[in-house]
């Protein structure tokens, strides 16, 4: 084989922006999609909410939705999480599209926030440095008539109160708002197989509900998908649209050859069989204990996790590590 290289195409375009929720270091790229799979009574709904609790604890998710007919028969592992009863939708096929239409909705209330936001610092700014209203540019005073910092009478408002934004992250700062949203038991549901809500959501997670105007590093929304199913590719089970775009797939023991070879051949492009068999048998020996395999995950390190807390770490992996797993271990 001979080499040639040529001028062309040797730029490297920017970088767009990546809609990523701001996660610690060994926690789940988030806006992404997770898919638990396992038979009923494995540990599927007590390891999300595992996942769950980490994400409160940093304060990841703004706002829970569950799509589930099961929401109170699972209280235990679901009430710590104070999910509004809003929030929650029986599994219908129209359900996936009032949740997108719930976030739309914070969208445009945390960009009216930013409008009112600079309104207020415009006020502040002029009534610092002007004495009469007669002095204020006509479009500002519009605006200061419209949120009621100026009177009717044309007598200033003092009692004026700052806007705030209802969410902040775990430092405080503003963010536009963070999402997940979570199936249990929609086994066969219209919610899944008849929606093309739940196809665009999957297709489109960290795109939905798209800002006017970028804000920080985040162009939209986004939103995390959560799904907990008993099956990964029956036909009443998680369409491919959805299993074609998982970042995190979380298996435990299954005994159904079929359904492992399936698992198997889907994956083939995207781990080592070899490496995928030998985490898979170790991460799974107990009876609730699970494989986590994150297709995006930043280091090959990163790949494997059982149990969610150990990462399981192949020779390969560990040679071409440059995040520092190698030498945590």
């Amino acid at each position: 084989m001979k080499v040639k290289k040529i001028k062309e195409f040797s730029k490297t375009p920017k970088e767009s922006l990546s809609n990523a929720y701001p996660t610690k270091k060994h926690a789940f790229k988030e806006p992404g999609i997770k898919i638990l799979v396992g038979s009923r009574g494995a540990g599927k709904s007590f390891t999300a909410a595992k996942i769950l609790l980490e994400a409160k604890k940093d304060k990841l998710f703004d706002v829970i939705y569950f799509i589930t007919g099961t929401f109170d028969s699972n209280k235990a592992h679901w009430s710590q999480f104070d999910i509004k009863e809003d929030n929650v939708f029986y599994p219908h096929r129209d359900s996936v599209g009032k949740v997108i239409k719930a976030i739309e909705n914070d969208r445009d209330e945390f960009e009216n926030f930013l409008i009112e936001e600079e309104i207020y610092r415009r006020f502040k700014a002029d009534v610092k440095n002007k004495d009469s209203i007669s002095k204020m540019e006509a479009e500002n005073l519009n605006d200061y008539v419209e949120y009621g910092y100026v009177g009717d009478n044309g007598y200033l408002n003092t009692k004026i109160v700052k806007p705030e934004w209802k969410y902040k992250d775990i430092s405080g700062k503003i963010r536009p708002p963070t999402s997940i949203i979570c199936f249990d038991d929609c086994l066969g549901s219209t919610a899944l197989s008849q929606s093309a809500d739940f196809t665009k959501l999957c297709i489109m997670n960290r795109h939905i509900a798209p800002l006017s105007e970028p804000y920080g590093d985040r162009q939209a929304l986004g939103c995390s998908v959560m799904i907990l199913s008993q099956c990964y590719s029956s036909h009443q089970s998680v369409p491919r649209s959805c299993r074609e775009n998982c970042t995190d797939l979380i298996l435990f023991k299954n005994r159904q050859k079929g359904a492992m070879e399936k698992i198997v051949d889907e994956l083939a492009g995207a781990i080592d069989e070899n490496d995928f068999q030998e985490a898979y048998l170790y991460a799974t020996d107990g009876k609730h204990d699970n494989l986590c395999i994150s297709f995006n995950a930043d280091c090959r390190t990163k790949m494997y996790r059982k149990n969610l807390s150990e990462f399981l770490i192949f020779p390969d992996a560990e040679k071409e590590c440059k995040c520092g797993s190698k030498k945590e271990n």
